[in-house]
């Protein structure tokens, strides 16, 4: 209900939904309370897991910023007290019952924690990193254990923002575990299989670029949506793990007598990070059903579609990507990471999502400025 109301602007449906979030924090708190003194089982722990997840959902809809740091965004969300809430049931989860029978909601909610800190800057938990413990496995455990070291990565990387000159030892650790990142992701990468993979075209599309779904002529066509989802987030990663890398090599420089190389290899981190940036850009218009006709055509062309909406339920397959882009593509060129903002909050006013609508800061202000507060104002 919250997210219809934000979609389509009712404030009876607002104010509905916040008489249901305070009913139900009530009744979250005594469930939740119960699962460390009672018997456990895994409906109850499903149950409370859902339920603090729609609480952090309906959080972020009513989110308004007034932040003019757009990289602050994340940081100070109301929903992550709800995301720790989750964090301790699966915690009581693991302690306590047979791991063996994984549910798909705890599956899914470990995954929605991991994305939560890794936004948080936070470092997970021991009993969090072995993905195989929560039903992960195959290919998918691959990428799971490369996030989440670079989720660890990037925490140990935040404690060296206060020193001009931090420990070097531990600086030339950190470069080799990013270096070691980087090449499990392009393994992994390799493994994708070629029917998955993509054709480059150039859209005979007039007019001044980027435009709104479309950074550049430059675009990626797939077989499938499916297909098009794990490149995006295979682009997002290398973001991720690129952008990170240039942070570990800007504190290797700042030593008089760092090695030379190091400089170059910053450049080429730079390059390489903003050519990913770039493929992500290409594939989005795909993911969000903009292009029409395809290259099989005897036209052999593909044009951009002006009159069908993006359906919300294809945003999902961006949001994240995009999340990663906006929120730490450290190095991403100023135009194309100001263009992911614009997109993300764009998908934020479709999807109901009042955080992600904050992505671009402008949009947030004048969202501050002619909507009405719903939650208990």
């Amino acid at each position: 209900m919250s997210v219809f109301s934000q979609t389509q602007h009712h404030p009876i449906a607002a104010r509905e939904a916040a008489s249901g979030y305070h009913d139900l924090l009530q009744l979250a708190q005594h469930r939740v309370a119960r699962l460390g003194t009672g018997d456990l089982n895994e409906r109850d722990v499903d149950a409370c897991l859902l339920t603090t997840t729609l609480m952090g959902r309906y959080e972020t809809a009513i989110y308004r910023s007034n932040t003019r740091d757009p990289r602050a965004l994340f940081q100070y969300l109301p929903a992550w007290s709800h995301h720790d809430g989750a964090m301790a049931i699966l915690k009581c989860w693991n302690d306590r019952l047979d791991r063996k029978n994984v549910t798909a909601v705890i599956k899914s909610c470990r995954r929605g924690l991991i994305r939560s800190y890794l936004l948080r800057n936070l470092a997970l938990p021991g009993w969090m990193l072995d993905g195989s413990r929560f039903g992960e496995e195959g290919s998918d455990l691959e990428i799971d254990n490369i996030i989440v070291r670079t989720t660890n990565l990037r925490h140990a990387l935040s404690g060296l923002q206060d020193k001009a000159f931090p420990d070097l030892i531990h600086v030339t650790n950190l470069h080799k575990e990013v270096q070691l990142l980087d090449k499990a992701l392009q393994e992994w990468a390799s493994r994708i299989p070629s029917v998955c993979s993509f054709q480059e075209h150039a859209l005979a599309e007039p007019g001044c670029y980027p435009k709104q779904h479309l950074y550049s002529p430059k675009v990626f066509e797939f077989s499938e949506l499916g297909d098009a989802s794990v490149w995006a987030y295979y682009f997002s990663a290398g973001i991720l793990i690129y952008s990170t890398h240039l942070k570990i090599l800007k504190h290797v420089n700042n030593y008089p007598y760092y090695d030379m190389a190091y400089g170059d290899l910053e450049v080429q981190c730079v390059q390489q990070l903003n050519r990913l940036a770039e493929s992500l850009a290409s594939t989005i218009p795909f993911c969000l059903k903009r292009l029409k006709g395809t290259a099989s055509d005897a036209s052999h062309s593909l044009t951009l579609d002006r009159h069908q909406k993006v359906e919300p339920y294809l945003a999902s397959l961006v949001i994240w990507p995009l999340s990663i882009a906006s929120n730490m593509g450290e190095g991403i060129y100023p135009h194309l990471y100001k263009w992911f903002r614009a997109e993300l909050s764009s998908l934020g006013r479709l999807v109901g999502d009042g955080a992600l609508q904050c992505a671009d800061t402008n949009d947030c202000a004048s969202r501050n400025e002619c909507q009405p507060r719903t939650h208990d104002e």
